[in-house]
């Protein structure tokens, strides 16, 4: 079974580790921040070791390392941990949910992929992405590194996706655009044209009206025009 560090102390830093040994994946052995972040020494049941002294507890061939800091700084918090364990010599792990169906032509290291997530068959996944529940990657996609996906995302076939983007609850991305680096695509938004680098993509805003149990009622069943 792997031994495990998790980088991180937020929710879904528990959250991974409930997941990991119910899924038993792995055993949660410590979590780790680094020492300017740290304001308590234990964390969910479990002690918070600062990382400058992780070689204190912890051989680098004896532990692999999980790192769950999020889309903070459009997820350069993230890819600063990586590059940092990557450089000091520690495994940086992936957790794959027993219930997600990852069929994809390659996946990079550092990967979170959560609960129904689908990597569906020819796509490529970089590294250190989050792929939170029922989020799908259709076939034929590309997808860079460092991006978060929030839950729930469609993206249809043929697409390509850079680096350090940000996808909200149930947004879609339409077959065969484009995405580049550091874009913010909101809740709910459909996107059906290429986005470049540093773009904002929003969902309308809903309209909202009074209307009466009887006007619901014929909207329900289809009746008015």
């Amino acid at each position: 079974m792997r031994r495990i560090v998790i980088y991180g102390a937020t929710d879904f830093s528990k959250e991974v580790r409930y997941y990991v040994e119910k899924d038993q994946w792995g055993k949660v052995f410590a979590y780790v921040l680094d020492k300017k972040y740290m304001d308590a020494a234990a964390f969910d049941g479990l002690s918070v070791i600062p990382y400058e002294e992780l070689p204190n507890h912890f051989a680098k061939d004896e532990v692999e390392i999980l790192i769950t800091i999020g889309y903070s700084k459009m997820n350069d918090n993230r890819k600063d941990a990586f590059e940092k364990c990557r450089r000091d010599g520690w495994r940086i792990g992936s957790y794959i949910h027993s219930s997600a169906e990852v069929i994809a032509d390659s996946v990079g290291i550092g990967n979170i992929i959560m609960d129904k997530a689908e990597l569906r068959f020819h796509s490529v996944i970089g590294d250190g992405n989050i792929f939170l529940t029922k989020t799908v990657i259709s076939h034929e996609c590309q997808v860079g590194n460092f991006n978060y996906f929030a839950g729930c995302n469609h993206i249809d076939g043929h697409v390509k996706i850079g680096s350090h983007n940000f996808f909200g609850t149930n947004c879609i991305i339409s077959d065969a655009r484009t995405v580049g680096d550091y874009n913010l695509i909101g809740a709910g938004a459909c996107v059906g044209k290429d986005l470049a680098n540093g773009m904002l993509a929003t969902p309308a805003a809903a309209r909202v009206n009074p209307v009466s149990k009887r006007s619901m009622d014929l909207l329900l069943m289809g009746r008015m025009r």
